[in-house]
């Protein structure tokens, strides 16, 4: 890795919680009138002001100290660049503290400029604004001659000669990436362009509005966030109802709303921050797929922490599963291979998402191998302690006393096997190892289809202002317990820091990126769902065989018991007594095995593991059908709206699966 993505990865393992950050995005009318301009900064000073200072206020908070890192908050301005109010929002007089500045275009820059020539200029007629708009580009870092990669530079592929439905694309965009929004217009919202499709497009998504009125006298209210059934009626601007909306989006106040949640939402970050199982090898390149610098530890303290692993290399050994995967590939009618993936350089928005992707993947798989490898181990060495009591019986029966010992050792085994078994579960459930690989699982499948997003600049609309608490609490978290809500939490959290890095949607960088995504993400999933599927049929099905086939054993051993007693009552026979106890010993120890196979089977869900990817590959597999009838020059908008919709089919699709799981948390007792 180079040394600018090293620390990136490195970080993450020593702290993943980012600091607090709020997005600002700005909108406004392009025609200002000159009068109303000292008005206009006046009021844009003193909310900046007021925003910083209750900013500072929310950092102080004891909620804030526990989900984000003890570094100083961002606060992070958004605009278009547009003449008017985009700019005048973002005047530096205006704000007397640090920000950063980011930019979304409508279209590439030079398409761009021609708005703000002389003949099309709406400020300056007769010199224009186009040295003033570059100016604004190096402001945010962005240098013509060198390697912009990391610059949070947008620039959407619309055109001139469809300004209008352009401009609103590049509206909902700037919404996306915003928290907050300040729109400087006369309150207008009849018509759905301009800055009111922008208004709109905030509200519907459950963005914060702060409207500064450009009619006399110049008010400014503030529009409140619909989120989680929120009233959205407009309140007046006073540093109390914006103090009450800032502790929403900082400090979630919407679903932390009880100290016991507060206190259960600081125990999961502070869990979570832990990462003694983590390293970070800075030598492997992260090409967003294959290679990972993150990996959790193989050794555990937990005793056979990897026999599921073991256990299921053994169970799919052969040439069932990769049989299984052909069939399943070629009646697919389509080539699923992995193809050499598009050379496409990430930058530091792309990596930092990966990054928190992999912490949260690596932890997921490594505290999913020691549960299911407890509650396997528990299963398998209950049957041995059922077969110890079982053999203690056949053997207790010899009056003669000839195998006291062996009674003895028996007793003194199934002992020690129960022993481990209460360890085993003790222990899974003092660290909660389930709900680690459940809560961890639900966020990494939330941030794989962001990671591959946030190459087009976009992101996943994933709560809008029809989002309810159930649908935070069921449909994207599990609803086990409330505290579950700093998934939603951290996730948000790191979205607004990471933001995004420039992205030039008008050239072959969108056909490249189209390109990466499908196999990266779309085909890479494809390989993972079909390989799951025939390991979890073929695992199943000789699960179920093994059962059946000590089935069949019960009832032989149980007929050659009934010939014994048939032949010493009828023929007056005598059969030794270690030979009928050890016949009647089978009778008690297959049906135990069985049972543990099957009840292995059972738990482990392997059909619904198996059924699970089926539905999604289909569901991959239409998605690049899709993709193969793009057009040459098919718009951003229709691919991150494509995107957005596979995203949201496996978000439910992840949190249904792990709503099965979650029931059988209890079952190893």
């Amino acid at each position: 890795m180079s040394s600018n993505t090293d620390s990136i990865y490195s970080g993450m393992v020593k702290q993943p919680c980012p600091p607090m950050t709020l997005r600002i995005g700005v909108a406004g009318h392009r025609r200002l009138e000159k009068a109303t301009l000292p008005v206009l900064r006046q009021q844009l000073k003193k909310i900046y002001a007021d925003l910083h200072r209750l900013i500072q206020r929310a950092a102080s908070h004891e909620i804030a100290k526990n989900i984000y890192a003890p570094e100083p908050f961002v606060i992070r301005f958004i605009s278009p660049l547009a003449e008017g109010a985009d700019r005048l929002c973002i005047e530096p007089e205006l704000m007397p503290f640090e920000v950063e500045l980011a930019a979304i275009l409508p279209f590439a820059r030079a398409e761009y400029e021609k708005d703000f020539a002389p003949a099309s200029s709406d400020v300056e007629t007769g010199q224009g604004t186009v040295a003033e708009f570059r100016g604004l580009l190096k402001r945010i870092g962005f240098d013509e001659a060198g390697d912009n990669a990391w610059v949070p530079l947008i620039e959407l592929d619309g055109s001139l000669s469809h300004s209008p439905e352009d401009y609103n694309d590049c509206a909902k965009v700037l919404v996306e990436h915003s928290d907050l929004l300040v729109a400087v217009y006369d309150g207008n919202d009849s018509e759905n362009t301009g800055t009111a499709a922008t208004v709109r497009a905030a509200m519907e998504q459950g963005v914060t509005v702060i409207h500064v009125s450009t009619l006399a006298p110049r008010k400014v209210v503030i529009r409140p966030s619909g989120l989680f059934e929120h009233a959205a009626s407009e309140l007046d601007y006073t540093l109390k109802n914006l103090e009450g909306e800032l502790n929403r989006l900082l400090l979630f106040s919407d679903v932390i709303k009880t100290k016991e949640e507060q206190a259960q939402v600081i125990e999961r970050f502070q869990r979570y921050r832990t990462g003694e199982c983590l390293s970070c090898d800075t030598s492997v390149a992260a090409d967003f797929t294959d290679d990972e610098p993150m990996r959790a530890a193989k050794a555990s303290p937990t005793l056979g922490s990897e026999f599921f692993s073991f256990f299921k290399k053994t169970m799919t050994r052969g040439k069932r599963v990769g049989q299984k995967v052909d069939e399943m590939n070629h009646s697919a009618a389509i080539d699923t291979n992995l193809k050499k993936k598009t050379d496409i350089e990430g930058a530091i928005s792309n990596h930092h998402l990966y990054s928190a992707f992999l912490r949260t993947d690596q932890l997921a798989s490594h505290y999913a191998d020691i549960h299911r490898s407890s509650f396997l181990l528990i299963y398998i060495l209950g049957a041995l302690a059922l077969s110890a009591a079982a053999s203690a019986l056949a053997f207790g029966g010899n009056h003669n006393g000839a195998h006291h010992g062996l009674v003895f050792a028996l007793v003194v085994v199934e002992l020690l096997l129960l022993g481990m078994i209460y360890l085993l579960f003790r222990k899974d459930r003092r660290h909660d190892y389930h709900g680690r690989w459940l809560e961890y699982r639900c966020l990494a499948e939330l941030f794989r289809p962001l990671i591959y997003m946030n190459f087009l600049g976009r992101s996943v609309a994933l709560f809008t202002k029809k989002s309810t608490s159930a649908t935070l609490n069921r449909e994207f978290v599990g609803h086990h317990s409330s505290a579950r809500c700093w998934i939603y939490i951290y996730l948000v959290s790191v979205l607004r820091w990471v933001g995004f890095s420039y992205c030039q949607l008008g050239g072959e960088y969108k056909k490249d990126v189209v390109a990466f995504v499908n196999e990266a993400w779309i085909r890479k999933q494809i390989d993972y769902h079909t390989k799951n599927a025939a390991q979890m049929t073929v695992m199943g099905d000789r699960l179920r065989s093994f059962s059946f086939a000590l089935f069949f054993a019960t009832l032989a051993a149980v007929l050659v018991k009934l010939g014994i007693l048939v032949a010493e009552i009828s023929l007056g026979m005598h059969f030794s007594l270690l030979l009928t106890s050890s016949i009647g010993l089978l009778t008690a120890v297959f049906p135990i095995l069985a049972t543990t196979a099957f009840s292995i089977r059972n738990h482990a869900e392997f059909d619904i593991s198996a059924q699970r990817s089926l539905s999604m590959r289909a569901v991959l597999l239409a998605h690049l059908k899709t993709c193969a009838r793009y057009a040459q020059h098919v718009k951003s908008e229709i691919i991150h709206r494509d995107l957005q919709r596979l995203a949201h089919e496996s978000i439910n699709e992840t949190a249904e699966w792990l709503e099965i799981y979650e029931v059988k948390e209890t079952e190893p007792a």
